[in-house]
């Protein structure tokens, strides 16, 4: 593997899942208690949530 971008997301960035369409990435910023959502076509950062406490880790599942 080698490193093809540096995306600067929130303090701490720990875990990290794709959507499903693959269209976004999440990740955990556990000393930032945030999550970060990347969109992985322009592979930058398009929304910042607040999420609680040190936010460990992230998971994406189907909508029923």
């Amino acid at each position: 593997m080698r490193e093809i971008a540096s995306i600067p997301t929130g303090q701490g960035p720990h875990d990290v899942a794709a959507t499903l369409d693959g269209r976004f990435l999440l990740v955990a910023n556990t000393q930032a208690n945030t999550l970060t959502v990347l969109d992985t076509n322009t592979l930058r950062p398009v929304a910042q949530v607040s999420v609680g406490a040190f936010p460990t880790d992230v998971a994406v599942l189907p909508a029923e």
